[in-house]
């Protein structure tokens, strides 16, 4: 099972972890029907904490979304509860890295070929500041 149907799963099972995502429209990906919906379902949870999984589902009620909400929430669990929380915020983490690669690669390669606006200067500096690896400490081993 694709990693964004596990998280699409797990959130539907337990809508509250929505709560703990900060902003789920930075790993958007216009053109991947399963990014979208869990962008939309985070949002929809965050907007409305009290939301069963079947009210969640029933927002999607008729559309192709809706019926794979549905058989996502029915199948049947192979993932051991206990690390069902940091497998979906894995997959979180993972779809913003790529959505800021492919972010950086389009902005790279518009530069390539033409001048960037300033605002896609400035997005371009904070993606690259992204992408510095952070200085850790290491450890003297004493």
């Amino acid at each position: 099972e694709p990693p964004t149907l596990a998280a699409l799963r797990t959130l539907l099972h337990h809508p509250l972890l929505a709560g703990k995502v900060e902003d789920a429209s930075h790993f958007a990906d216009e053109e991947h029907l399963y990014s979208q919906l869990l962008v939309a379902l985070i949002e929809a949870a965050q907007k409305n904490p009290g939301l069963s999984s079947m009210q969640l589902i029933a927002r999607w009620h008729g559309t192709e979304q809706g019926r794979l909400l549905r058989a996502l929430a029915e199948k049947e669990w192979l993932i051991v509860a206990d690390s069902l929380e940091q497998q979906f915020f894995d997959t979180i983490t993972s779809l913003s890295a790529r959505q800021r690669e492919r972010s950086l690669e389009q902005l790279l390669r518009k530069s390539r070929q033409s001048e960037l606006t300033s605002e896609e200067k400035s997005q371009l500096l904070a993606l690259l500041s992204r992408n510095v690896p952070a200085q850790t400490p290491t450890s003297s081993g004493a």
